[in-house]
């Protein structure tokens, strides 16, 4: 059972996201990838950053949490050490967009960072195992 820390966080979590998108970021995290949150709203980064942290019970996230972040911290997506990070889609360099910025990166040969658009509920894809029975819970 999760602690009964943040209940408001994971309620959130689960009201803006679907299961896969969760998974997702979930997994994102307990293999040690950088993850990109991006919103227009702190308020829902915070939420959902917080909520991810708290399903890794009883594991905690030791690596870095930047939250919220801004242009002049974006190169700390490119780190080799996982990253949680939260930004906004106008904190990113050169007017450009994340995704794309995000992929170019991608392209470059940084294949851990995973990316979760909040208010559009849409995810990069990079490749991470299959846990036990997934394909169950989100069908």
């Amino acid at each position: 059972m999760i602690p009964d820390r943040n209940q408001i966080a994971i309620k959130v979590l689960f009201q803006i996201l679907d299961i896969r998108s969760i998974l997702y970021c979930w997994k994102a995290l307990l293999f040690d990838c950088t993850l990109v949150l991006i919103s227009n709203q702190y308020s829902l980064q915070f939420y959902v950053a917080e909520a991810l942290k708290q399903l890794m019970f009883p594991l905690t996230w030791q690596n870095s949490y930047v939250q919220p972040a801004n242009q002049n911290l974006i190169e700390l997506v490119e780190s080799p050490c996982p990253v949680l990070f939260c930004c906004s889609p106008f904190d990113f360099l050169l007017g450009s967009p994340p995704f794309e910025y995000l992929m170019e990166l991608t392209e470059q040969g940084f294949n851990n960072i995973a990316v979760l658009d909040i208010d559009g509920c849409f995810t990069n894809s990079i490749a991470f195992p299959e846990i036990c029975m997934e394909s169950h819970m989100i069908y």
